[in-house]
């Protein structure tokens, strides 16, 4: 975004509280943090079933799918077969801010676990002229500023952040509609900062956001108020 001298980006760092500890993990099916146990493939090696990590299946549904092998408590397994999967046996990434490494629900399914330092909360507000940058105290109401699918408390910047309606739903329900290190990237790492996040949609390579960019007509202030 090609800014007047009275505009500005200025990046936040967000003090986080936790809260809504209860939420379920994998998009609100009712099951809590305690049910999910998991196997972190980064720390256990797994080993091949038969020499074969992966097969074709038929689901329950009578669809085509994809069974994994993995190793739990020491024994190789196939997990459930399944249309699609969120990750694969093995993948992880991890930068000084955040991390995602693929692990196993109790449900026998693979599902990326997020791992995210609060203190790399990095979401761009917009400063217009000289207002000054201030927060209002976290109150009962809370955001998934992180994007990992569970509620933060926050003290709230008085300056908008920008952002973008990423699943057209009208409204801006987590982090990774924001632009700071909540983004996810297209290479499925997260983004450092909000400037990494705002550089993915530069689409003509020109150092700058303007409406020349498709997703420039996308960008809008949002400020919880």
């Amino acid at each position: 975004m090609k800014l007047p001298r009275s505009l500005a980006f200025v990046t936040v760092t967000l003090p986080l509280l936790s809260a809504c500890n209860d939420r379920a993990l994998s998009g609100g099916e009712g099951e809590g943090e305690g049910a999910v146990e998991e196997l972190d493939f980064e720390t256990q090696e797994a080993i091949p079933c038969a020499g074969t990590w992966e097969r074709d299946c038929e689901t329950a549904a009578g669809r085509a799918g994809l069974e994994f092998c993995v190793i739990i408590d020491d024994e190789e397994r196939w997990l459930e077969c399944v249309e699609d999967s969120q990750c694969m046996p093995g993948e992880s990434w991890a930068d000084e801010c955040s991390s995602s490494t693929c692990v196993v629900e109790a449900s026998g399914r693979l599902r990326l676990r997020d791992w995210f330092n609060p203190d790399c909360n990095t979401p761009l507000v917009l400063r217009f002229d000289e207002a000054p940058l201030t927060f209002t105290p976290a109150s009962a109401a809370s955001f998934d500023i992180n994007a990992t699918g569970e509620c933060l408390s926050t003290d709230w910047p008085t300056l908008p952040w920008l952002a973008r309606d990423v699943d057209g739903d009208g409204e801006i329900d987590s982090g990774r509609e924001l632009f700071g290190s909540g983004t996810r990237l297209r290479s499925g790492a997260r983004a450092s900062d909000g400037f990494a996040a705002l550089a993915e949609l530069d689409s003509d390579g020109d150092g700058k956001i303007t409406p020349a960019d498709p997703a420039f007509a996308e960008l809008v202030l949002w400020s919880d108020g």
